[in-house]
């Protein structure tokens, strides 16, 4: 009798410490799963000018290429008309990428002088090289160079040589007598857009 009586008093504790355990909840609402992205970001489009292929891009093809232009420092701005289509999702199915390379000299030299200090000046003419590149394979379509003659700003000078030779320069400190300096830098925002925009119009062949 006693021995079933504890037996009772051990399951009656067992079940009251089981009724003390807290109860499951049911108001936590389960968070959502990151929507999956659709679109590339902007430093991914500007590793294409390394020739890295581009993830949500699309294949080169069709009348019209939705395309951005990037700066030489990988930039993707409105510094180039056209980007305003990709800034503001017009476009999305980005087909091609525009590199817009650093002012580099062309490797030719214009000499002028000697001066009446007998210095002589060389003036370096200086160019803009753009790539375009394939987004979706990271290879290239098509070069370009452009120079003063290209900048549409100054095509109404008659194609004026912009790296004349100065008619008097400061006199330099170089005991050879001799000065470099960087010729003309053609603004680049203007032709490279209207470049882009042909690019983007321009049906595959």
């Amino acid at each position: 009798m006693m021995r079933a009586l504890a037996g009772l008093l051990a399951a009656g504790l067992l079940v009251g410490a089981c009724s003390n355990a807290p109860a499951p909840r049911t108001d936590i609402t389960p968070k959502p799963s990151a929507t999956p992205r659709t679109m590339p970001l902007d430093s991914e489009l500007a590793l294409a000018c390394s020739g890295s292929p581009v993830p949500f891009t699309a294949p080169y093809a069709g009348n019209v290429h939705p395309l951005v232009v990037v700066g030489p420092a990988g930039e993707i701005d409105v510094s180039w008309a056209i980007n305003a289509k990709w800034i503001g999702s017009e476009w999305t199915a980005i087909q091609l990428v525009v590199c817009v390379g650093a002012y580099a000299p062309t490797g030719e030299e214009r000499r002028c002088g000697p001066y009446s200090d007998g210095t002589n000046l060389v003036i370096r003419p200086m160019e803009h090289r753009v790539k375009v590149v394939k987004a979706a394979t990271g290879t290239t379509l098509t070069k370009k160079t452009f120079t003063w003659k290209d900048d549409p700003v100054y095509k109404a000078d008659n194609d004026a040589d912009r790296d004349s030779c100065p008619a008097v320069i400061m006199g330099g400190e170089d005991p050879e007598k001799i000065q470099y300096v960087d010729g003309y830098m053609p603004t680049t925002y203007e032709w490279v857009n209207e470049y882009a925009t042909r690019l983007s119009e321009q049906p595959v062949k």
